[in-house]
């Protein structure tokens, strides 16, 4: 289940760019306010048609990591916990023999 994959930034680059050349594009472009808004707002709306996909893929990839980052993280807390222990029950073992002579 844990795998690395650069699809993501990958895809988020992808989404920056052409965010950033529509917005570049419509504020350079010589147009009154209130045009520019209209045009701004179909972009946005066709470009949230187009990724939507590509950014649900993304987030889906995303929170695979956060969880598979969470197990490992969990899995390396149970090992520190059972190592604490046993170093624990040794320490009282060597105690009980030294009390005991054994």
């Amino acid at each position: 289940m844990c795998k690395k994959n650069g699809s993501i930034g990958f895809a988020m680059g992808i989404l920056a760019g052409v965010v950033g050349g529509i917005v570049g594009g419509l504020l350079i472009a010589p147009k009154t306010g209130e045009e520019t808004r209209q045009n701004l707002k179909a972009a946005i709306d066709d470009l949230s048609e187009k990724l939507s996909p590509e950014v649900r893929e993304a987030k889906r990839q995303a929170l695979d990591m956060i969880n598979c980052s969470k197990h490992k993280i969990e899995q390396m807390y149970r090992n520190f916990n059972d190592s604490i222990k046993a170093e624990k029950l040794a320490k009282a073992k060597n105690m009980e023999n030294d009390v005991y002579g054994i």
